[in-house]
């Protein structure tokens, strides 16, 4: 008896063992691949800012002579290009920047409904611009979400310029936020043109390939970073016209 009792313990002991095994294996590998990670964002984030210091110095030169090129002169079609073109590398620097910054979210509890409403008003001049009107339909009450800041405002920033891109003047963009079970919704919806799903599948596809460079990289980079902490992306198209883009975010998880 008192050997088969034993037996029973070093059994017992034995699968404790195995299963501290498998949780130190994974903590292994996780710290692997988060070295991994910190170093590809470090490298990244080191070739983003040396590239970026020249290519400003020689656009903000390419902009300062085409003021003082006349409109008959011929040289003015080279500086505009070459103003065009350091704008848009600009821009996949810009995004190069975010995704490194990404990788390492720092989250805390925000109300939601301040960081929307400080949002829009970043992008006032932008929804004017494109002659849009913005209507916030925010709960009034809603429970605080853990998020990173930065990082969710440039996403509700990205989601609505796509969206604007789909709409005509006069148009209007809706934002909402809801409770949603265990977290809370934010959604975007457009009267523009309804996408197709191959361009919904497209625009949340990590750098899908377009004519231009810097597009179609902010929404997939949006899905990475909501899909990193827990949280959802979606896009909808309505039947009868429009876009909806929802995020979900979650308000009771583990810090990230």
């Amino acid at each position: 008896l008192e050997r088969a009792s034993l037996y029973e313990r070093l059994q017992e002991e034995v699968a404790k063992q195995k299963v501290a095994n498998v949780k130190l294996r994974e903590q292994q590998e996780l710290i692997v691949k988060m070295e991994k990670m910190a170093l590809v964002g470090k490298i990244t984030s080191s070739i983003a800012h040396s590239i970026r210091n020249p290519l400003m110095v020689i656009g903000g030169f390419a902009r300062t002579l085409l003021k003082g090129t006349p409109d008959g002169d011929d040289r003015r079609g080279y500086l505009e290009s070459i103003v065009r073109e350091t704008r848009q590398l600009e821009d996949v620097l810009s995004e190069v920047l975010d995704y490194s910054e990404s990788l390492f979210p720092v989250t805390d509890f925000w109300d939601l409904n301040e960081l929307v409403g400080k949002a829009m008003g970043e992008l006032e001049g932008t929804l004017a611009q494109a002659g849009v009107h913005a209507r916030m339909e925010l709960a009034p009450v809603l429970p605080m979400v853990r998020i990173d800041y930065k990082q969710i405002s440039y996403c509700l920033k990205t989601i609505t310029t796509q969206a604007l891109a789909s709409m005509e003047p006069g148009g209007e963009l809706r934002i909402e936020s809801v409770l949603d079970g265990d977290g809370v919704l934010l959604r975007i919806s457009d009267d523009g043109k309804p996408l197709t799903q191959t361009a919904q599948e497209a625009l949340i596809a990590p750098f899908f390939q377009t004519q231009e460079l810097g597009e179609g990289v902010g929404l997939s980079l949006c899905k990475s970073i909501l899909e990193r902490q827990g949280n959802s992306l979606t896009i909808i198209s309505r039947p009868g016209g429009g876009n909806t883009y929802s995020i979900r975010l979650l308000t009771r998880k583990e810090n990230i």
